[in-house]
């Protein structure tokens, strides 16, 4: 996916957090049906699970602090690379399934740490959303460092 340039606004931050969200828990989905491992199934419970807490979560700041979502290039560039993916995910079955999506979870969650470092935090101006993606930076790393841990064992 392509690097944020210039500064959001926190409507277009909200957005893409929600976005960053939807396709996590959608990939989630796919994978608790289509994959072999029973860990890899786990992960994919708990990725619905917090990524639909955090949704929820962000919802609630955004009504709060009336900040209205934003579509913006990178939002839609998010839903439609979850798209595509959720699509490639949903031809594969058992091992062969596991290896990618825990290949694409790595990724994910990786260019995710590196945007919200980079640009969500550091772009955020409300102090509630700023606040709300400082607390999920850790649950992104979490997932990050528990999907490595899956990926190394495939």
């Amino acid at each position: 996916m392509d690097p944020v340039h210039g500064s959001l606004t926190d409507g277009e931050i909200a957005q893409i957090f929600m976005n960053a969200n939807h396709g996590e828990i959608e990939h989630g989905k796919i994978a608790t049906t289509r994959a072999a491992s029973a860990g890899v199934r786990d992960f994919a419970n708990m990725l619905i699970q917090d990524h639909a807490a955090a949704d929820q979560r962000a919802s609630e700041v955004a009504s709060r602090a009336n900040i209205t979502p934003v579509d913006n290039e990178l939002s839609r560039q998010l839903a439609a690379n979850a798209s595509r993916t959720a699509e490639t995910l949903g031809t594969w079955r058992g091992a062969e399934f596991d290896r990618l999506f825990m290949d694409t979870q790595v990724e994910l969650h990786e260019w995710l740490l590196r945007t919200m470092d980079e640009n969500l935090i550091p772009s955020s101006r409300n102090p509630e959303l700023r606040a709300l993606l400082e607390a999920q930076r850790g649950s992104v790393a979490v997932h990050l460092a528990r999907a490595r841990q899956i990926r190394s064992s495939l």
